[in-house]
Order: C-alpha cells, then sequence, then structure tokens
C-alpha cells in the first residue's frame, strides 16, 4: 500500500505549490513527470500483481518458444501474439512484456488528458485513483484503450476511415474493441428528451430479458470465447460498480445544466462525452448483472479523465468551483482506498519484481 499511497501524494502535491494548467510547458512537465511514475509503477510490478498479470507472462514466455506460425494457434489476439514475439527477440523475460504495456498505457493516457482536458491534474487523479489499478490487470484491453485514444484524433478531423483502422488495431489487441465503432455515432449523435427516454427505455427492457440477451451476444464469433464467463466465478459483480454509476451520471449532471453554452459555441466534443458518459453508465449497470460487460467498460469509462475537469470548469462561482474540486478529491481518494481494501483487481500488496 505504501507505493500506492507515495504515487498519489507524488500525483496530488504540486498543484498545491503551482498552478500546473497555466501553460502548456507546466502541463507537459507534470504529465511527463506524474505518468513517467505510474509507468515505473506498472513497470516494475512483480508478476504477482494483478489478477491476469501471471498468464500473460507465461503466455509471453510461450510465444517467444514458438515458431511464427505456432503461434498464433494460441487463444490469443493476434496483435498481442505478435508484440510479444517481437519482444521476444530483445529478451526473454516477461519482465520486458510489463515494461512496455505499463509504459505504453501510460503514454496514451496522458497524451489523450494533455491533448482533451480543462485541468490535467484532475485528470490524471481520476486516471490513478480509478484506473490504473484495472491497467495492471487488463493488460490487453488497455492496451487496445491506448491505441483507440491515438485513432480518437482522426474523429475529431472527421477521417473516419482512419480512425476503424485504428479500431482494427485495438481489436487485434483484444477483440471485444469491435465495440468502439460507434465512437462515430456517438461523436455526432446529439441526444434530445425523446431519444434519451426511447434509449432508456430499450436498457429497461434489456435488464429485464437480460439472461436471453447475453446469450444472443455471445452467440457473435468475436464475443463467443466469452461464454465461459457466463454462470463461471467470474461472472459477478464487484462492490465498486454503484460508485461507477453514481459518478457517470453526477458528471452528466452538471454538463448537460450547462449544456446551453456549449451548444451555442457548437462544441461537438461536448456531446461525444455526454454520450459516452450516458453509455458508460449504461454498461456498467449491465455489468452488475454479469461480467462479461465489463469488458466494455474500459472502452467508454476513460471519458471520466477529461469530463470531470469540464463538469469543474463549468461552475462559474470560484468559491463553489473550488468547493466542488475539493469535494471530487475526496471522492477519487475514497475510491481509490476502497478499492485497494477490496483489492477487485488483485494488485495488493504490490511487490518489485525483484523481490518476488
Amino acid at each position: 500500500m505504501a507505493v500506492y499511497i507515495s504515487l498519489l501524494c507524488a500525483v496530488i502535491f504540486p498543484s498545491f505549490f503551482v498552478n500546473i494548467n497555466e501553460n502548456d510547458k507546466r502541463k507537459k512537465k507534470y504529465l511527463v513527470f506524474a505518468f513517467s511514475l505510474i509507468a515505473l509503477a506498472a513497470a516494475l510490478r512483480s508478476i504477482g500483481v494483478g489478477v491476469d498479470t501471471r498468464q500473460f507472462c507465461n503466455a509471453y514466455i510461450e510465444i517467444g518458444r514458438l515458431s511464427w506460425t505456432q503461434m498464433y494457434s494460441l487463444r490469443y489476439e493476434p496483435g498481442f501474439i505478435t508484440l510479444s514475439k517481437l519482444l521476444n527477440y530483445i529478451s526473454g523475460s516477461h519482465q520486458l512484456l510489463l515494461i512496455a504495456s505499463g509504459c505504453f498505457i501510460a503514454f496514451s493516457y496522458g497524451r489523450f488528458i494533455y491533448k482533451n482536458s480543462d485541468n490535467v491534474v484532475t485528470g490524471t487523479i481520476v486516471f490513478y485513483c480509478m484506473f490504473f489499478a484495472q491497467s495492471m490487470n487488463l493488460m490487453r484491453q488497455y492496451l487496445a484503450v491506448g491505441v483507440l485514444l491515438f485513432g480518437l484524433e482522426f474523429i475529431k478531423q472527421k477521417k473516419h476511415v482512419k480512425f476503424l483502422l485504428f479500431v482494427l488495431l485495438a481489436v487485434s489487441f483484444h477483440y471485444s474493441a469491435v465495440v468502439c465503432v460507434i465512437y462515430i455515432v456517438l461523436y455526432k449523435l446529439v441526444i434530445k428528451k425523446g431519444l434519451f427516454l426511447a434509449l432508456s427505455a430499450v436498457l429497461v427492457l434489456i435488464l429485464l430479458n437480460f439472461r436471453r440477451v447475453l446469450t444472443l451476444i455471445t452467440q457473435l464469433e468475436a464475443l463467443g470465447q466469452y461464454t465461459r464467463y457466463i454462470g463461471g466465478r467470474f461472472d459477478m459483480s464487484d462492490s465498486t460498480r454503484p460508485i461507477k454509476i453514481v459518478l457517470a451520471l453526477l458528471i452528466l449532471i452538471f454538463l448537460v445544466i450547462n449544456a446551453k453554452r456549449q451548444s451555442e459555441s457548437e462544441d461537438i466534443n461536448h456531446n461525444f462525452i455526454i454520450n459516452m458518459l450516458l453509455t458508460w453508465a449504461a454498461v456498467e449497470a449491465l455489468a452488475t448483472s454479469s461480467y462479461i460487460f465489463t469488458r466494455s467498460a474500459p472502452y467508454f469509462d476513460f471519458v471520466a479523465t477529461i469530463a470531470v475537469a469540464k463538469a469543474l470548469v463549468s461552475i462559474k462561482e470560484t468559491k463553489l468551483r473550488v468547493m466542488f474540486t475539493l469535494i471530487v478529491y475526496a471522492m477519487m481518494i475514497a475510491y481509490f482506498i476502497i478499492s485497494r481494501i477490496l483489492n477487485i483487481s488483485q494488485v495488493m500488496p504490490y511487490m518489485f519484481f525483484w523481490e518476488v
């Protein structure tokens, strides 16, 4: 726990002494500092930190022993297999996989926050408190998310074909990333009252007929491999999921209150963030009934790293904004402590690789 607390303090404390968001130079310096520490923590962890870390490391070693024609018979996606094979030419130690994945995930999130967040400190705290532990567990998915964070720049430029190429690359790391084709729709869609009510009704119908819908979904070829989770020991919810739903909806309320001003400036990013928050809340609601939907959550929950800051900026009164900022930070720290105590991603205790 000491490593996680120390890193949390390192992420938060600089903002007490310097106005990090004053200019781009300070933002870059802060993000390089904070995400370098985050990358180090991910890179130097032992094989036992994270539920799935050991199996990925074992797969890395096995891929190194197999020929190029043999290795694609493994159950993993081709992108992950190819990356592991290429890294094996540098070193056969599985630690290189943890170093490469940790650095790429940290860099992709740090870059995304720099390009899109109104407050890089807030974005970093949200990532560290809510998503860092998951990234050390769901390695392939977070590699896929990292790829998509680069691809999002092409959606902003309306270059959809190039974005779809990034989706294909993300799918090569985790097949569930195919759902991200919907970003194109979410970026353009303006959800008004009638559409919102209709979508809410659909969500309720899905929840009422959950098992039937789940059976249909898992019949899709790309998702069929996840049928083993249904009814299995991993087919369960975790107690932090309701917290995520509430957080998504609270951020959404702040942004919707400010929607008129945003729509007048034709900020399409505002619509995208609102749609992503709604989708995230819906996915988390579905995930309370089955673990399989957690496979989709990382493709939407990353929006919190920029949405929280935008919600706070929408508060015009300075004293009120400061108060809500402190409340948000307290919520993030509380979530951080609760998630570590529950140890859902099994990142506790943290151990460096040389301690094993």
